[in-house]
Formats: C-alpha cells, sequence, structure tokens
C-alpha cells in the first residue's frame, strides 16, 4: 500500500497546476498501538525523518521565481517530510487519514537559503527550528550522511535528543526516509 501512495504523491506534485484535493474519509485507529513491523498503521507513525539531497530539501522547487528565491529550499514542500499545510507529502497524508491523532513530530516548514554540499566537504548550516528532522543538504553525497563536520545523521541525533520531552525514543514508531545517490552517480560521470 505505502508504494502505491508514493507513486500517487508522485504524480500529485507531477500535476501542481491543478490543486490536489484528498477526498477520501478518514481511517479508524487500531485499537492498539503496533508493537510489530506488520501490524504497523499510520496511527502508529509518531515520528519522520529524512535523509537526503536537493530533492529532500526541497531546492528550487517552487520553479523559476528570480534568482533570490531559486536558490531556497522549500523544506515545508518536501514530498518526504514536508510539514507546511499546502504541502503535497508523507505527513501531510497522513494527517489527513487520522481521525483524532496529534500529527507526527519532525517535519520540516517553510523555507531558507539553501545548505549546500560541495563533493564531500558539507558544511554545518541546518536551521534546526525550520529543518527540524529533516537533515537533509543539496548536493549531498552518500559520504556525507555519515562523515564530516555537518553530516545528516549527527544532526538527526541531535535534533532528537532535543526532542526527548516530545517524543519517546524507544517505543515511538518512526519513519525515516532516505533519498539520495543522484549527485554520486554524477561525480562517476565525470572524467578525473
Amino acid at each position: 500500500r505505502l508504494g502505491l501512495v508514493l507513486v500517487c504523491l508522485a504524480l500529485a506534485k507531477l500535476s501542481l497546476a491543478t490543486p490536489m484535493e484528498f477526498n477520501c474519509p478518514s481511517i479508524r485507529p487500531p485499537n492498539s498501538t503496533a508493537t510489530n513491523v506488520r501490524s504497523l498503521h499510520a496511527h502508529d507513525i509518531k515520528v519522520v525523518m529524512a535523509i537526503g539531497d536537493s530533492i529532500t530539501a526541497g531546492f528550487a522547487m517552487m520553479g523559476e521565481q528570480g534568482l533570490a528565491k531559486d536558490l531556497l529550499e522549500y523544506r515545508g514542500q518536501s514530498w518526504s517530510i514536508g510539514g507546511s499545510d499546502d504541502a503535497i507529502s508523507i505527513p501531510q497524508f497522513f494527517n489527513h487519514y487520522r481521525e483524532a491523532s496529534s500529527p507526527e513530530q519532525g517535519a520540516s516548514h517553510g523555507e531558507h537559503d539553501a545548505e549546500l554540499c560541495w563533493g564531500y566537504f558539507c558544511p554545518s548550516r541546518h536551521s534546526p527550528e525550520l529543518d527540524v528532522l529533516n537533515a537533509a543538504m543539496s548536493g549531498a553525497m552518500m559520504y556525507n550522511t555519515v562523515h564530516g563536520p555537518g553530516n545528516q545523521v549527527d544532526f538527526l541525533v541531535e535534533q532528537l535528543e532535543s526532542m526527548k520531552d516530545r517524543i519517546n525514543l524507544d517505543s515511538d514508531w518512526k519513519l525515516l526516509t532516505l533519498f539520495l545517490g543522484a549527485n554520486d552517480m554524477c561525480v562517476q560521470c565525470k572524467d578525473v
């Protein structure tokens, strides 16, 4: 089912000219929280997180709007973790189908200057209050997820630690999207 949801979200992003409405009814929550992945339900997801590159960061995703706005990351609109009210994203999909359940923690909001990596160099420039648990950095490569200053895993761990008062690190179900690799492929195509 999740695969179908992701395909639907991708198609919805392609048709931004027509506003998308969720016309499906809410899904009633299960009687108890899942104790294993086989019984996991959308209502059980309490925390969303993301590791990625410019696609997950939302770099320039609003189209041509003038140079200053073209260089922004629209993190609140990110398909995997955007929390803006008008986002077509996994967190908004979950929120729509919950009846009386609180929204998950971690969704990113708003927009800000791009957090750029240059090859293996990824300076730490996250905006924790907007990025929340979206550790993506434009230009990131697989190396940048765990190595070097500003690596994405360290950022997520620090952010999770700072949210202990809102989430249970041991028992809350978490959804992590990992979407990167295009920059690794581009480097492989260059004659060095």
